[in-house]
């Protein structure tokens, strides 16, 4: 049996992943990204409609961003962030994401952010 594969499209910018403390999540970037999160959570949650993946999956990214800012392993972390808090992915642990599918930063495109998000059960 083919494994099935998932592949939708999110419209707007990636906020790279940013460390945080318990105390300091509500000051500057960290609530930033925070709110960022959020509102890509519902995004995600507008866009994707393959219902739950038979887990563990592999997944990729590619990204069309409004600049070169950021670093790759953490617009991908931000990603998998706003996933489990739609509820997508239960955790990005290797139980739930065991490997990477071929992903890249695809160029600037200021008019139109986005990332196309790929997912492939395992076999």
């Amino acid at each position: 049996m083919k494994p099935r594969e998932i592949c939708f499209i999110v419209q707007g910018r990636i906020f790279p992943y940013t460390r945080m403390t318990q105390r300091g999540k509500w000051m500057g970037r960290a609530k930033e990204y925070l709110a960022w999160k959020e509102s890509y959570a519902w995004k995600l949650r507008n866009v994707y409609v393959g219902g739950q993946p038979k887990f563990p999956i592999l997944w990729g990214m590619d990204y069309w961003g409004a600049s070169r800012r950021g670093d790759w392993d953490n617009l991908k972390k931000a990603v998998q962030d706003a996933m489990m808090h739609a509820g997508i992915l239960p955790n990005d642990g290797l139980k739930y994401v065991y490997g990477d599918l071929a992903g890249q930063f695809q160029g600037v495109d200021k008019a139109n952010p986005r990332a196309e998000i790929r997912m492939t059960e395992k076999s």
